[in-house]
């Protein structure tokens, strides 16, 4: 899962999403740069365990790290916020769903996730078959990679959609703003999801 290794989940710090921020700080003595510096952090919901649910008016902000997320989901008028700093970008490891009744490991309405950066500043790699949806004003400024994964868009509100790219293996477009936006930013990043393995970036064109 990208340069997210086995021996990384082994050793990551699990927090229970109680509070309104998130702030990782780097590793003490680690040579690495950008997101690696940090530690990987297993969030789990407010019950211990399970994926974490944000609804209501519920607000969370992660700052640059490494996160762990099985099932993801934001609904009513709560807000995923996503900060990039010194270049160091919000990554997340989206991992097979705990809930057995989830058809969805990550769900994102209300008003979505909130990048305050370009699409590099948000990075989301799964590795599951679990499907990916934005529903209404979900809208969402990431760099995706999930090759084995549906997504849908039911746009419909005044910002659904994506602006960066996505991976996958199916897209279902729904809804009056369902669209795709390629962040021509990204043309200049090293990401492992435009320049990794197999996969890499040829050219593009305007629908």
């Amino acid at each position: 899962m990208s340069d997210c290794q086995k021996k990384d989940i082994d050793k990551s710090i699990t927090i229970t999403v109680t509070t309104q921020a998130i702030i990782p700080q780097p590793i003490s003595g680690s040579s690495a740069t950008g997101a690696d510096k940090y530690p990987v952090i297993n969030l789990v919901g407010s019950s211990g365990s399970g994926g974490v649910s944000l609804s209501g008016k519920e607000n969370l902000t992660l700052y640059p790290g490494r996160y762990i997320v099985s099932d993801l989901d934001i609904s009513g008028n709560s807000t995923l916020k996503t900060i990039q700093t010194n270049g160091d970008p919000v990554i997340l490891y989206v991992i097979s769903s705990t809930n057995v009744s989830q058809v969805e490991t990550l769900s994102i309405s209300g008003n979505g996730i909130a990048n305050t950066s370009t699409a590099a500043g948000l990075q989301i790699y799964s590795n599951t078959a679990d499907a990916i949806k934005l529903n209404g004003n979900g809208a969402l400024r990431a760099a995706i990679y999930a090759p084995k994964t549906s997504l849908t868009l039911n746009g419909g509100g005044n910002s659904g959609g994506i602006i960066g790219t996505y991976i996958g293996n199916t897209i279902d477009f729904n809804g009056n703003n369902s669209q795709i936006v390629y962040d021509e930013s990204l043309g200049s990043q090293n990401l492992p999801i435009v320049t990794g393995g197999n996969v890499r970036l040829t050219n593009w064109r305007r629908l």
